[in-house]
């Protein structure tokens, strides 16, 4: 939520990160990143049980250095992969460990016997990844401008081929439903057949052919449109500035009416003052402008 992106969003550029040579991260599987032992036994169980788990010690050590007290306590919350790095071991292995701890064992540990009185419960599926962690400044801004760039050119990309695709379809479209409800049109058929071939089997990228015509970023609206987007733009930040974190982004969003985690469609679709408001401005353009005005308000 903080971030105002979708899991999706976040997992493409996680992808986009781990293409790349430098081997920036390797993406894992997603795990359960919290963990809850709840003791019934009470606060002597909880800490019998710290005593021969480490996972769930360390855990324990880790709240107590921030002050927290368990002289009372019969559970303990966790992230368990932060502990599990803390103390160099997977997660994976560390899970199965504190499972057990369910469980009463026979022996050297070969039968269950019995239920032990101690709850452990897994939640939050989050993302799982190894990096190196020890990037300087010049790196993180390095990732940065690649992920912007590389972001920009699959956003150009796919605008093209829509705006390809939306003008091949208008071309061979009738006028009415009537004209062709009768008899088809196979010479409209057969060159929307060709367009269609020539878009999949021409070996020049998109980009490259969108570089060659006029891009939409490049539109310049008129002085009365971006004027009220730059008002608009102010009267959301004095209004909306306090209880969101704000982006130019979420701001462009929210006038051409895209929904996002921080703004959903069924909430701020009843926003009509703001809510689609400027769908005949470039959204690069109220981007750009949102973000000036943010930099603007907050310095």
């Amino acid at each position: 939520m903080d971030l105002d992106i979708r899991e999706e969003g976040i997992a493409t550029l996680l992808c986009y990160m781990e293409l790349v040579p430098e081997n920036w991260l390797e993406n894992l599987q997603p795990v359960y990143a919290t963990c809850k032992v709840l003791c019934y036994g009470g606060p002597p169980q909880l800490q019998a049980v710290s005593k021969k788990c480490p996972p769930v010690a360390v855990a324990i050590a880790r709240q107590k250095m921030e002050g927290k007290s368990f002289s009372n306590a019969n559970s303990v919350e966790f992230p368990i992969v932060e502990v599990s790095d803390t103390m160099g071991w997977d997660s994976g292995p560390v899970k199965r460990e504190v499972k057990l701890l369910q469980w009463n064992w026979a022996g050297q540990g070969s039968q269950i016997t019995s239920k032990s009185g101690v709850l452990v419960e897994f939640s939050e599926l989050a993302f799982h990844l190894r990096s190196p962690g020890d990037l300087n400044q010049e790196e993180m801004d390095n990732i940065v401008d690649f992920l912007h760039k590389r972001v920009t050119r699959q956003e150009g990309t796919e605008l093209y081929q829509l705006d390809l695709l939306y003008n091949s379809l208008k071309s061979c479209a009738h006028k009415s439903y009537w004209m062709c409800a009768d008899e088809a049109n196979m010479n409209k058929s057969d060159k929307l057949r060709q367009l269609m071939e020539n878009f999949f089997e021409d070996k020049k990228s998109a980009l490259e052919r969108m570089d060659e015509e006029e891009s939409e970023s490049d539109q310049i609206p008129s002085a009365r449109d971006l004027d009220q987007v730059i008002i608009d733009v102010r009267q959301f930040i004095t209004l909306y500035g306090q209880e969101h974190s704000l982006t130019g982004r979420s701001i462009a969003r929210v006038f051409h009416g895209i929904g996002s985690p921080c703004f959903p469609i069924a909430t701020w679709c009843r926003v009509r003052r703001f809510w689609r408001s400027h769908l005949h401005v470039n959204f690069n353009v109220c981007l750009k402008a949102a973000t000036r005005e943010l930099v603007r308000f907050r310095s």
